[in-house]
């Protein structure tokens, strides 16, 4: 009975530590993947008239697509 006892205290104790390292663990690694995930969305604009220049500096598009594909870029960005 004392075996049975001290085994669930052990059980319930090695629980509660791998909580709490689960707790700091997230603690610690949430704000750098928030950070990163919010610099990655803010540089899609970037990225996105990156391709589209490049696209149009091979000749992949034409002037009035480009323009009409950079104007709705920059429009999104300044909606967000």
């Amino acid at each position: 009975m004392i075996g049975a006892l001290i085994h669930i205290v052990l059980n319930t104790a090695l629980v509660v530590v791998l909580a709490v390292i689960a707790t700091i663990v997230f603690v610690i690694a949430w704000p750098f993947w928030y950070i990163r995930r919010r610099r990655a969305r803010e540089r899609r604009p970037e990225i996105a008239l990156e391709v589209l220049n490049q696209r149009y500096a091979l000749g992949e598009i034409g002037r009035s697509e480009y323009l009409q594909n950079r104007d709705d870029i920059l429009a999104a960005q300044v909606r967000s």
